[in-house]
């Protein structure tokens, strides 16, 4: 069982089918964490759908189909990218934060997936 804890402040209603067609597990090689980031960021759901439209603008992220995909450098370029965006649209995030939002939107469908399959 998950740690309550740990659980994200996620709805059904905050995650996109979109991160099935992500099967990326490497985001670590690209972002290291910050020794400062705690990760305690919330996301509000306009925040959340600024990034999901955001990173569907980058394929490289998400589509293992193009030759972008593996490209370190460019994925860490679209990565640092969405963060700029982010943070012109007034929200203040770091590329880390970026990285671990976009894998718990991804764990969470998966998991919705599992419980659909059962």
């Amino acid at each position: 069982m998950d740690d309550p804890a740990r659980q994200t402040k996620l709805t059904l209603e905050s995650w996109l089918p979109v991160f099935s067609l992500a099967t990326c597990h490497h985001w670590k090689m690209f972002v290291p964490p910050s020794a400062t980031d705690q990760g305690n960021i919330h996301w509000s759901r306009e925040e959340t759908m600024v990034l999901i439209e955001l990173y569907l603008q980058h394929p490289c992220l998400w589509n293992v189909k193009v030759d972008m995909y593996r490209d370190r450098d460019k994925r860490a370029a679209a990565l640092r990218q969405i963060t700029e965006d982010m943070n012109r649209s007034g929200t203040t995030v770091t590329t880390s934060d970026v990285k671990r939002k976009i894998e718990s939107l991804r764990n969470q469908h998966r998991r919705e997936l599992r419980k659909m399959q059962k």
